[in-house]
């Protein structure tokens, strides 16, 4: 739809056609992508770079920026490895201990910091300065439609794909409405599930309800 909607070459490469849309409408291109990201962007042209991460922040983006050296990772591991000089961060570790989860920039190490969700960073590599997190405008879906409705306009805009798709299915409601909508539109659709090889039967429950769906859908 990308494509279609700013006139762009035509690729099966997601990272092209960012890049075309980049180059059509600028580093507001945020606005018109859905799913789950993390971006970086450099300008070569005034020596900035830009980095985003989506909405629902299941990809992660981690950086470290201090004495004008940047460096950025989907991981911490590597940002250690390259630096080797990091403390703990007592703030992060208390936070963590606190609700389960690090709920804010903070990592467990000072001087690495992770973009929050639904957020976008500027780094200006001339004047060597980070500015804050701008953070993306909150999304309205239409309320004249009901849940069925954007379920079904959801699932429509996740299957425009080239690829083979394959959905996580359990035995809950909220991935088999998915499942229910999407075989309407595309039939050659796989399943895979998780299981425990541990002897309480218990945690297999969904596991097994899983399978049975998939078995009287006749579905891999």
């Amino acid at each position: 739809y990308l494509i279609r909607q700013f006139s762009l070459d035509e690729s099966k490469l997601d990272t092209k056609i960012l890049s075309s849309l980049i180059s059509k409408i600028g580093l507001n291109f945020y606005k018109y992508i859905e799913g789950m990201f993390a971006i970086v962007v450099y300008d070569i042209f005034n020596k900035k770079i830009y980095f985003y991460r989506d909405s629902s922040g299941q990809k992660n983006l981690y950086y470290f920026f201090k004495n004008g050296n940047l460096i950025l990772s989907s991981e911490i591991g590597p940002i250690i490895k390259v630096n080797k000089t990091f403390d703990s961060n007592p703030a992060g570790i208390l936070n963590g201990l606190h609700f389960g989860f690090i709920q804010s920039k903070q990592t467990l190490y000072k001087d690495i910091y992770k973009l929050l969700p639904g957020s976008y960073i500027e780094i200006d590599l001339k004047t060597k300065k980070i500015q804050k997190p701008i953070f993306f405008p909150i999304i309205k879906y239409n309320e004249n439609n009901d849940f069925i409705d954007n379920n079904k306009n959801n699932v429509s805009n996740h299957l425009s794909t080239c690829r083979k798709i394959g959905l996580n299915l359990s035995g809950g409601i909220d991935s088999n409405l998915i499942l229910y909508e999407a075989l309407k539109l595309k039939k050659d659709i796989d399943c895979f599930s998780t299981f425990f090889p541990d002897e309480n039967e218990v945690y297999n429950l969904d596991f097994k309800l899983a399978k049975n769906i998939a078995k009287k859908l006749n579905m891999n």
